[in-house]
């Protein structure tokens, strides 16, 4: 089977800069001549890099050419609070949009392919710039959602949570939070314990689990702790049902997601995209370990995904 190695996937990295943000990118070709004309954009989940979607980028070559941008204020990127801005939905999708204009082939449909997080930028993305949609043939969503009522939180968590978001997303509560919360001896004994954790880490072997923690200490060091804490509470309060988009949706949804209730989530979705064919993805977790590889990523995906991806491109 042809694969990816670690030094290849650094080969593929570029640099970017898009309205004085400087960051980086992920393109590579397909992986077969027939699968060429078709390209992928993936846009991952809140608190990521590239690096963490190596499996991803991965499995999806087999399909087509594959493009994923890192977002302001994760994998090393600039914040938007660098240039004076929010990291709101609105700011991301049009970051989405001018990467998408400097990358783009003018004349070839294109998919776009959400990761929770991702997914919410990817659906504001098109209500807000409605000339793509005709460029756009699907979307594919990943354990994504579009308003925060299908999160499975009680009140009292839910408000912990929002409480925490507004508190870091200050200079201050940010300062505070890195210092005392983010350092090394704490991420090391206490993270893998946290409930949106403890999911990666259960069953793995303690060679498995070392990895794993050694690259969520990295992604913690390396990513703003401001945007982390405002897209965390973005998340908690969107609402994107407002706006109908007249394009196809493939929703895998994840059996084993700790975060999201499928049935209120499916009607959520069904409000905004006028076709949703819903695939089941068979997995412990909201998403993939964090540094699972193609063939873990394949053994979750659905059997027919090469059929949805061909189906997809159809429009």
């Amino acid at each position: 089977m042809n694969r990816l190695a670690p030094d290849d996937f650094k080969d593929y990295v570029s640099d970017l800069k898009i309205d004085g943000l400087r960051g980086r990118y992920w393109q590579a070709p397909a992986l077969s001549k027939r699968a060429s004309a078709r390209t992928l954009v993936a846009v991952y989940g809140h608190h990521s890099s590239l690096e963490r979607n190596l499996g991803l980028a991965q499995y999806l070559r087999r399909f087509g050419r594959v493009l994923i941008p890192d977002l302001p204020g994760f994998g090393g990127m600039d914040s938007f609070y660098e240039t004076g801005r929010l990291p709101t939905l609105d700011n991301y999708a049009d970051y989405l949009k001018a990467f998408l204009d400097a990358e783009l082939d003018k004349d070839k449909p294109v998919v776009l392919v959400g990761f929770s997080l991702g997914f919410l930028i990817a659906t504001r993305f098109l209500q807000r710039h409605p000339a793509y949609r005709e460029r756009v043939s699907s979307a594919v969503s990943v354990a994504g959602f579009v308003k925060h009522d299908c999160l499975k939180f009680d009140p009292g968590r839910r408000c912990f949570y929002l409480t925490v978001a507004n508190t870091v997303r200050t200079k201050l509560g940010a300062a505070v939070f890195r210092r005392l919360l983010l350092n090394r001896w704490v991420l090391r004994r206490f993270y893998a314990r946290t409930y949106s954790a403890r999911h990666k880490f259960a069953g793995r072997s303690p060679a498995d689990r070392e990895r794993f923690l050694k690259m969520e200490v990295g992604l913690w060091h390396l990513n703003d702790s401001r945007t982390w804490a405002f897209t965390a509470k973005e998340m908690l309060t969107c609402d994107l049902t407002g706006k109908r988009l007249k394009l196809p949706l493939f929703h895998l949804d994840v059996a084993g997601d700790q975060f999201l209730d499928a049935a209120t989530n499916l009607a959520n979705l069904k409000r905004i995209y006028n076709k949703v064919e819903v695939l089941n993805v068979e997995s412990s977790a909201h998403a993939p370990s964090v540094i699972a590889s193609a063939e873990e990523i394949e053994a979750i995906m659905p059997d027919d995904m090469a059929d949805v991806v061909r189906r997809s491109f159809k429009g």
